[in-house]
């Protein structure tokens, strides 16, 4: 089969006119960015009342120091060290297989997951903040060797 022509291809169907710029009025955009820009645009006084911009992201974001105590903080560090403690009895029994272990390893995943946000709650002079950082970076590494396959 031989094509002869494909200049008919690349044409538009639908024909193409050039377009002439609207003639814009500069003054105008500056007036605008003016009005925009000035101190009294921000805030509005009418009457007794005052309109300012409000974020309105300012109230959504989640600030967990202040819902964080001590208490919490271990209890969470002790539960995935217990995790660990079991995914280290389970990985010293030969009897025990790899899938057998998995869900162990999600549950530390998981939990390694909650407690993260807790490590940048706690101040840098709280000793608790360098254990929770060790256990963490524990988990994370047995989670990384056993999905790897550094176990089979």
């Amino acid at each position: 089969m031989k094509i002869n022509e494909t200049d008919q291809i690349q044409k538009p169907l639908v024909p193409v006119t050039p377009t002439k710029p609207q003639p814009s009025d500069d003054h105008a955009f500056g007036n605008i960015l003016k009005e925009q820009l000035e101190p009294s645009a921000k805030t509005e006084v009418a009457g007794n009342h005052r309109k300012a911009f409000i974020n309105p992201l300012s109230g959504a974001q989640m600030n967990i120091s202040s819902r964080l105590n001590t208490r919490d903080a271990l209890e969470r560090t002790e539960s995935l060290i217990g995790l660990l403690e079991q995914y280290r009895l389970k990985l010293a029994d030969p009897a025990t297989s790899l899938k057998q272990i998995d869900p162990i390893v999600q549950e530390i995943g998981q939990a390694s997951e909650i407690l993260t946000p807790v490590l940048d709650a706690i101040p840098d002079t709280d000793e608790l903040k360098r254990i929770v950082n060790e256990t963490l970076v524990t988990a994370s590494m047995e989670v990384t060797k056993f999905y790897r396959g550094d176990y089979n």
